[in-house]
């Protein structure tokens, strides 16, 4: 069928930048054009589009597939949409940016394809209404750029009374300090677009308004306790960065999760894949948001480039023209890694089929990229930065957060599952002088004794954002995101024991020894609570059976960092055999210098050399 195409041209004020920003924008874009919500249904077909899906126009239901947009940034973006019935088969709208010397040249293609012959007229008549509704919408955003106005911004609708007395209760669980970020949290609910309701970051939004993440965890954690918010386990897929999933609950997440718009099987990575975010509680948005895109490239930005690999065809891609590592993706799971260099060759050449070959390629900087792709159906590609966002807020770290750990205790994996985390610093602390406490004191008093430093002991671990994993005998585990938060921490306990033992003659002949070591480990559910397994715990226990009264015992190449530490003393480099671990490990002994000096604070920062 002949195709209708029309084409038009804007001269628009602002930047490439800008306007690639908005047109990128697809959900914001649609609902500003006037098109109304979808519904969206996987499809399985070996097709590029991956979903189905459904809106309204008028009276009347459509149904389409929309493969994934083609983009370019800041340069290019193409939207195909084909329908399933009626008199359209298949539209697509294609931008080009070209940059003026002051603004943009911005170049509008619609195509349309009509079903049938003797409907040409009207589909005539729907392009041009069309493409006018384009320009006038795409004119208002560059009027509006220049004076500062957003027209794609849509205010969430919140049930303020809801949303007034949740607030009260959050403010009585916390510290009139945390008031203040609290009304600051509300307010930002109220002004928030009503796309962006759901999706709530705390460490992107904190650092935004340079508060400290710790302080916003906080506040969120416990608005999500008592009723503002509510906490979301969210499946990122490594390629696109959207959510595959997402869940109410730790128990809830599956061995893997899966991206239906990448055809990617996603393994849940506590540390990479798993991001903890929070949204209104339904009480206080009591509607689902809306959905008006299948995918929107801004949700992407990561991805410099996306296009639709021709069936048994060949593609010419221009490589960045900034130096670095950048990753190759084709749908279904195949990677390859560019290599864009000053030295690299004009025109490098690549194969994708069930995978990327050869799976390293060099290029220079603007050269040209072939891509060779020889199987019968359209694929998705896509080159990608390889950094990963720094403001996410892992699964790892919110489960080691001792604020989770208090108000959500009833958040468990399930029995028997263990999720992988790729690091984590252990310490394994142990009384010295525990019998004789309870044959001086009996078993009450000195019962009372192990409590209160089991109490000074949380103090330093909390105030390194660590978390008090369990408690046995007269023993503590503890767990911290990083080894120089484990260290401090440690040093503060020791610390806090030797003041501990001046100020209490009960605790006169306590000492405390420490093992600590870092590594991969495992999250599990234990005795009704979350808990670690793994050979990084093996090691800290055989590290704390190996420690002095007074030692903190840990890997020679983290102890040797602190040898020029003012207060340390460092002892020389000895190895520890373990059983079932292959290599010794070789350890240091970190003492106090003078124990006595007084209370070693967690959050100072000793030096590193």
């Amino acid at each position: 069928m002949k195709a209708i195409i029309i084409k038009r041209a804007l001269d628009c004020v602002s930047s490439p930048k800008a306007l690639f920003a908005w047109l990128a924008d697809s959900e914001r874009l649609n609902r500003a054009l006037g098109q109304a919500p979808l519904t969206r249904e996987p499809l399985s077909s070996e097709g590029a589009a991956r979903y189905l899906l459904r809106t309204r126009t008028g009276r009347r239901s459509i149904a389409f597939a929309e493969p994934p947009p083609q983009w370019i940034a800041p340069s290019y973006l193409a939207i195909r949409r084909l329908l399933h019935r009626g008199a359209l088969a298949s539209l697509e709208l294609k931008y080009r940016l070209t940059p003026l010397l002051s603004g943009t040249k911005l170049e509008v293609e619609l195509t349309m394809v009509p079903r049938f012959p003797a409907l040409a007229p009207l589909i005539q008549l729907t392009a041009l209404i069309t493409m006018w509704n384009q320009l006038r919408v795409l004119h208002q955003l560059d009027g509006a750029h220049t004076r500062g106005d957003n027209l794609l911004f849509q205010p969430v609708i919140l049930d303020e009374e809801a949303l007034l007395r949740a607030q009260s209760h959050v403010a009585q669980n916390l510290p009139g300090e945390q008031h203040p970020l609290l009304a600051k949290l509300a307010g930002h609910l109220r002004g928030l677009d009503d796309l962006e309701a759901d999706v709530l970051q705390p460490y992107a939004l904190a650092d935004a308004w340079a508060h400290s993440r710790e302080s916003l965890l906080t506040v969120c954690l416990t608005a999500a306790a008592h009723g503002l918010l509510q906490l979301s386990w969210d499946v990122l897929c490594p390629s696109c960065r959207r959510p595959a999933s997402r869940h109410g609950k730790l128990s809830d997440l599956d061995e893997e999760s899966y991206c239906q718009l990448c055809d990617l099987r996603v393994p849940i990575d506590f540390e990479r894949s798993v991001e903890v975010t929070f949204r209104p509680t339904p009480e206080i948005r009591p509607y689902e948001q809306a959905v008006y895109a299948s995918c929107s490239p801004s949700q992407s930005s990561h991805v410099l480039v996306q296009l639709l690999l021709p069936a048994s065809g060949q593609t010419q891609l221009v490589a960045p023209t900034e130096p670095g590592e950048y990753q190759l993706f084709a749908r279904g799971g195949p990677t390859g890694r560019l290599l864009v260099s000053t030295l690299g060759p004009p025109q490098s050449r690549i194969t994708v089929t069930d995978t990327i070959a050869p799976p390293q390629v060099e290029v220079a900087m603007g050269g040209t990229l072939e891509i060779i792709h020889p199987t019968a159906q359209a694929r998705h590609f896509k080159l990608e930065r390889i950094d990963w966002p720094r403001d996410n807020l892992s699964g790892h770290a919110v489960t080691l957060h001792p604020m989770f750990r208090k108000l959500f205790a009833d958040q468990l994996l399930r029995p028997g599952v263990l999720r992988e985390v790729p690091y984590v610093a252990l310490w394994l602390s142990e009384l010295v002088g525990g019998p004789e406490l309870c044959a001086q004191l009996g078993d009450g008093g000195a019962f009372r004794v192990v409590q209160e430093h089991f109490e000074l002991l949380r103090f330093g671990i909390e105030q390194e954002q660590g978390s008090l994993i369990k408690t046995e005998r007269d023993s503590v585990l503890a767990a911290f995101q990083t080894s120089e938060a484990a260290i401090r921490s440690a040093l503060a306990a020791q610390r806090a024991m030797a003041t501990f033992r001046s100020a209490n003659p009960r605790a006169a002949a306590l000492a405390l020894r420490i093992g600590m070591y870092a590594g991969p480990c495992h999250l599990v559910t234990q005795n009704s609570r979350l808990d670690y397994y793994g050979q990084t715990l093996l090691l800290c226990t055989r590290m704390l059976r190996e420690a002095h009264a007074g030692d903190i015992l840990l890997p020679a190449d983290l102890g040797e960092k602190l040898s020029k530490t003012p207060g340390l003393r460092v002892g020389p480099r000895f190895v520890l055999t373990v059983k079932g671990i292959a290599d010794p490990v070789p350890v240091v002994r970190v003492n106090l210098d003078r124990p006595e000096a007084g209370y070693f604070e967690p959050s100072s920062r000793f030096q590193i050399v």
